[in-house]
This record gives structure tokens, sequence and C-alpha cells, in this order.
């Protein structure tokens, strides 16, 4: 694979997020320590944050990351997951 076909803008996004849950409650990592079940449990956050995107709310007032940015932190938290269970 070829890390360098992923955009930096993508892992700033990204970083930022895993950032914003470090600084207000979770530990470092702490998101590799769910099981299957727990991490299928993303899915609705993530939903929750494309509705509000699709409503025209793009800045997720509670941090002030994109909602599509903590839409796909949910959703690749819990593709890593199906991927280390396979």
């Amino acid at each position: 694979y070829d890390p360098t076909l992923v955009e930096p803008w993508v892992v700033k996004a990204l970083s930022a997020v895993y950032q914003e849950g470090i600084d207000k409650k979770y530990s470092r990592g702490s998101w590799k320590q769910f099981d299957l079940d727990d991490a299928r449990k993303l899915i609705a956050p993530a939903i929750r944050h494309l509705d509000a995107y699709r409503e025209g709310e793009f800045i997720d007032p509670d941090g002030g990351n994109p909602h599509l940015a903590k839409a796909a932190w949910n959703i690749l938290t819990v593709l890593y997951h199906e991927t280390k269970g396979a």
C-alpha cells in the first residue's frame, strides 16, 4: 500500500477528533480496547453527525470539529474493529 495516497488534511482532520476525545475524557488509544459489539455502537453517533451536517450544521459545537470528521472517526473505528476481528 502507499500511505502517500492519503492527503495530509485527512490525517489532520482525524487527528483533531482523536485529540478532542483525549482532551475531554478518554485516554490515548482507548478506542482500541473496544470489543466489536461496542465499536458497532459508534454507527449511531456517526449517523447523528451526518444528519447534523445534512441539516446545515457543519461544525460540531461540542468540540469545534467538523461533523464529517467526527462521522469519519466513528466509521473508521468500527472498520478497525471489523478488520481486526476478521
